[in-house]
């Protein structure tokens, strides 16, 4: 995910710190579990809503909530309405056919029709289009403090029941050696310290 770039960079920043020779190689997240199986690669900081996949185990990290971001001169109130919040235009992320977004689902349980006024490709297109419009963009707070922090976004609650998404750290269940364990507590250790 685009948007977790800035703990990325935290993570990449300790490792080098702590052992100045590492090599870290970023890969495309759609394909990550099938290389960390494969062991091509060493880890995976992912959300996992259900169980891990056979073949890897999961440390977990937290579980991230939902928050809505706007400018910060937004006419929205610092606590809206459930009404409030879905009258106003909203942006969102284009998962593909297959993922429906979590706010639909519980907008859709508490009786509500929240309008959906423009569908970007990533994370970073929405939060800049919501620095500069009168849209909403309802995203995992944790994941786009640091970027909204930057843009001088308000952050507010959202008005609706919505799961937290538990983020873990994955890993080869066989993976036992020192040093694959020394990497996992390495990225646990600087995930705890920015997520909530």
């Amino acid at each position: 995910m685009d948007l977790a770039l800035s703990h990325v960079m935290d993570i990449s920043n300790a490792l080098r710190k702590a052992a100045p020779n590492i090599r870290i190689k970023l890969t495309d997240p759609r394909h990550g579990m099938t290389r960390l199986l494969n062991g091509e690669v060493d880890l995976v900081i992912a959300f996992f809503r259900h169980d891990a996949p056979s073949g890897l185990a999961l440390t977990h990290i937290n579980n991230l909530t939902w928050s809505t971001f706007v400018r910060p001169d937004h006419a929205i109130s610092n606590q809206p309405t459930l009404q409030e919040w879905a009258n106003f235009g909203h942006v969102q992320v284009d998962t593909g056919p297959v993922s429906r977004s979590p706010i639909d689902d519980a907008a859709v349980l508490a009786g509500v029709n929240r309008r959906v006024s423009l569908q970007v490709s990533n994370f970073l297109q929405a939060i800049h289009v919501v620095a500069q419009t009168d849209l909403l963009f309802n995203t995992l707070s944790a994941l786009a403090a640091p970027l909204a922090k930057q843009l001088n976004l308000r952050e507010i609650k959202l008005p609706l029941e919505v799961t937290p998404i538990p983020m873990s750290i994955a890993t080869r269940a066989t993976q036992h050696d020192p040093l694959s364990r020394w990497l996992s507590e390495q990225a646990l250790s600087t995930m705890t310290g920015h997520v909530r």
